[in-house]
């Protein structure tokens, strides 16, 4: 009776250490989209109206690729986060609101992407100038919209995972500095410029690309799940 018993238990831990790398891959993997959308954008550049207009006629097809690439990485922050939940075998209320948020965080973005589709759409039928301007603005300001939805579940994953000990302790603090710079950003770039535009973007979004990266290595390089109970409310 020993043996069976013993076979399948370690047939049923046998698979978590692969599922361990496919999550760090998917870090791995979100950082690179992220990375290839920052460039050549003249997002939060101070761009003049002239300039935006002038790009959107020279990227109508680097648009649609960009909000392409905006959403699948959207899509696989939403699996990491779901991945570092379970494996920290998060549960109860606490699970149902943090994929709550994670719904809607995933449904900004697509608004955001769709934004993108419709700028452009909009230069493929030779729109005005305003309406480029404004479908680049709406898709623009977007982008502060999710960041304390996204913060918020970064800080679930984070205390979870140091409470199961499912990632090494500096990264868990380092999710929850990440959380901290999503949800206090924008009130203190407010206070500090009077909008929501400025240093603090970068400051924030550099220091979520350092989480995914180390949590994307982390599991990589250790990509077993501990055992002890998980959280739930």
């Amino acid at each position: 009776m020993f043996e069976p018993d013993l076979a399948d238990h370690t047939a049923a831990r046998r698979p978590d250490p692969w599922i361990g790398r496919a999550v760090g891959g998917v870090g791995i993997v979100l950082l690179l989209l992220v990375v290839l959308t920052l460039d050549g954008d003249p997002m939060f550049t101070g761009a003049s109206n002239a300039e935006i207009v002038d790009w959107a006629h020279q990227h109508e097809s680097g648009i649609y690729v960009a909000a392409y690439l905006e959403g699948l990485a959207m899509l696989l922050n939403a699996v990491l986060l779901g991945a570092l939940l379970w494996r920290a075998r998060v549960g109860g209320t606490l699970l149902a609101i943090a994929y709550g948020l994670i719904g809607t965080s995933l449904a900004i973005d697509m608004v955001n992407v769709g934004a993108q589709y419709a700028l452009g759409k909009a230069v493929d039928r030779g729109l005005g100038d305003g309406a480029l301007l404004g479908l680049f603005t709406f898709a623009e300001q977007l982008t502060f919209t999710d960041g304390a939805t996204w913060g918020l579940v970064i800080a679930a994953a984070s205390v979870a995972s140091l409470r199961a000990r499912t990632l090494p302790r500096p990264i868990c603090w380092l999710g929850l500095v990440v959380t901290g710079l999503h949800l206090l950003g924008i009130p203190i770039q407010l206070a500090w410029t009077g909008t929501a535009e400025g240093g603090m973007g970068p400051i924030s979004t550099t220091a979520l690309l350092l989480w995914w990266l180390a949590t994307g290595i982390s599991l990589v390089i250790r990509p077993g799940r501990a055992m002890r109970p998980g959280v739930s409310v």
